[in-house]
């Protein structure tokens, strides 16, 4: 289908072109088309693909692809540029062995491009197949739309309205059909800005027929007079609708908040306000459950030293559910000291004190609550070398809450850091281990909550000569997590590795690249592929790239094993270019 509209597009410009010979002399026709700039390559692919105990598939894919440039009269007033793939595909498979022919093209018609007026169109077709690259699933791609914008002659407003058809085909999946229609408005006046959009967008999946609809109104207001103060307003509605196989349901958005910011440069203080409302509907083709909330808000900091932070804020927020209303409000305020840094010997020493009090009405967690936190931290370096440096710090932090509600929580924080790094000539190496301890006692009892982190790092990266290079990273990282009235799952491991090797110059051979490149992930402290584990994943790449002069070649080698599955792929490319 879409074949038969590039077509019966090019034999409409075709016409054009001949009435227009017709109708216009020779010499002054030259002084509206001018030579086309044209490119394109041909290329040959050789793609062979195993994975478990599947039968093997080799691929061999012939392509040309041409494109071309031009404009009409003046660049100022008609350009185009396009282009066209076509390729023969022939698959030899165990199963038996296919051909088929591939196309894929774009083109671009620009009217008027630098107008306060232009107008783009825009058709684009791609296949996987013709990526020249590896990939996993195969599928095609094609769109097409168009562009229409407007700026007034002030320049204060602009407009732009827009289309686009979007056709996505997999093997496994069958079609996506989607449509886009967008239309937005920009308008600047003094100190403000407005600006309104909509969207509609509607995805069929033509196996299933099931279909999905969203539409989207946005209007955002910003008012900034000064440095010192702006404003955001924002209002939007989005609606979408599912007709699945299932079931049929619409949910409605509603979205209304301003959010105002006031930080004079002469004052300590920063002062913040808001207000939001909300609104949600469902229909689940059976009932209906609508939602709303109201939401107000402000907040104060002010530094009463250099050290020392003062906030408060207060918010109320009414939720509408279910015929049922609830209000609930809070209150806080908090006081934070830090000072300077303390220096002795090469020790960098730091502590901080913060408290705070909070008033919460309206909920089942309803009460007063009273926070404390003291905590400290110690840093030293130590040089071990030329270029290289040794890190190591350790803090801790304790916290007393008291809630009317829940009891005296109390909690404690421990951690600790090494970290060293040596940077010598083309050699740079960093490694990097932490750890961290923090338990929560409810009351006094040990049956609190625990989580622990140990997460190691290592990354290195070295110029092995003038055209050979190689970078690696490993990361090792073990979680606990121990919650109340949940069992203890003990310790979970993950860990993920990365090692490329790249030469400039394989084998003396000019402009000949080199790149071997290894990729482990795995839930389990040691990434080896040979440990069996789930979710495992690996990956070994070898890809040889030489280019002379137009002619590019590549060959690459991929193991791969995703849990127990192994998968080997081989691909050759050649290709060639010509034109400007």
């Amino acid at each position: 289908m879409w074949c038969a509209r590039v077509y019966s597009g090019v034999g409409v410009i075709a016409l054009i072109s001949a009435m227009w010979a017709a109708a216009v002399p020779a010499a002054e026709s030259s002084h509206w088309f001018v030579p086309l700039r044209w490119w394109g390559n041909v290329s040959y692919d050789y793609h062979w693909d195993k994975a478990g105990g599947d039968a093997s598939v080799a691929r061999h894919l012939v392509a040309v692809n041409l494109n071309a440039s031009t404009y009409v009269w003046q660049p100022w007033f008609v350009q185009l540029n396009g282009g066209l793939g076509v390729a023969l595909n022939y698959s030899d498979a165990r199963t038996g062995a296919t051909t088929g022919t591939i196309a894929s093209g774009h083109s671009k018609l620009l009217v008027l491009p630098q107008s306060r007026f232009p107008l783009s169109l825009h058709f684009e077709r791609s296949d996987s197949q013709l990526s020249g690259e590896l990939v996993g699933i195969k599928y095609t791609d094609t769109r097409y739309g168009l562009v229409q914008r407007y700026r007034t002659p002030a320049g204060g407003t602009t407009l732009l309205a827009g289309y686009d058809h979007d056709t996505y085909n997999t093997a496994n999946d069958g079609e996506d059909v989607s449509n886009f229609a967008r239309l937005e408005m920009t308008h600047h006046f003094k100190d403000q800005e407005l600006k309104i959009s909509s969207r509609r967008q509607k995805t069929e999946h033509r196996v299933s027929g099931e279909t999905y609809m969203q539409d989207t109104v946005i209007a955002r207001h910003s008012y900034h007079p000064t440095g010192t103060f702006n404003a955001e307003s924002l209002a939007s509605v989005i609606d979408t609708a599912d007709d699945t196989r299932f079931m049929q349901s619409t949910v409605r958005y509603v979205q209304l908040s301003s959010y105002a910011f006031w930080n004079p440069s002469d004052k300590p203080v920063t002062i913040t306000g808001g207000a939001r409302y909300f609104a949600l509907s469902t229909d689940g083709g059976v009932t209906a459950n609508p939602m709303n909330s109201i939401n107000a808000n402000a907040g104060i900091n002010y530094n009463l030293t250099r050290y020392t932070r003062l906030t408060g804020t207060a918010t109320a927020t009414r939720v509408s559910t279910a015929g049922h209303q609830m209000l609930v409000t809070t209150q806080t305020a908090g006081i934070a000291y830090q000072p300077a840094y303390i220096y002795f010997d090469r020790f960098q020493y730091s502590w901080n004190v913060s408290g705070s009090m909070k008033n919460h009405s309206g909920s089942e967690d309803a009460g007063k609550r009273l926070d404390g936190q003291l905590g400290h931290a110690l840093q030293r370096s130590f040089p071990t070398g030329p270029g290289a440096v040794l890190t190591a710090s350790v803090s801790q932090s304790v916290s007393l809450h008291f809630d009317s509600a829940v009891g005296v929580p109390q909690r404690i924080s421990n951690s600790g850091m090494l970290a060293w790094q040596s940077t010598r000539g083309g050699h740079n190496t960093s490694l990097r281990l932490m750890v961290s301890d923090s338990r929560t006692f409810a009351g006094g009892s040990a049956g609190g909550e625990i989580f622990q982190l140990a997460n190691f790092q290592l990354s290195s990266s070295s110029r092995l000569s003038m055209n050979s290079g190689l970078t690696g990273n490993l990361t090792i990282q073990a979680v606990r997590q121990v919650a109340r009235g949940v069992p203890d799952t003990g310790i979970h491991a993950s860990s993920s590795g990365n090692l490329m090797y790249r030469h400039n110059q394989a084998f003396g051979v000019p402009r000949l690249r080199f790149t071997s490149d290894l990729k482990l992930n795995a839930n389990v402290a040691t990434p080896l592929p040979w440990v069996e584990n789930e979710g495992q994943r690996s990956m070994w790449e070898n890809r040889l790239d030489y280019m002379v002069g137009r002619l590019d070649m590549r060959l690459c080698v991929r193991l791969s094993k995703i849990e127990k599955t192994y998968r080997t792929s081989i691909l050759f490319q050649i290709r060639r270019g010509f034109g400007d």
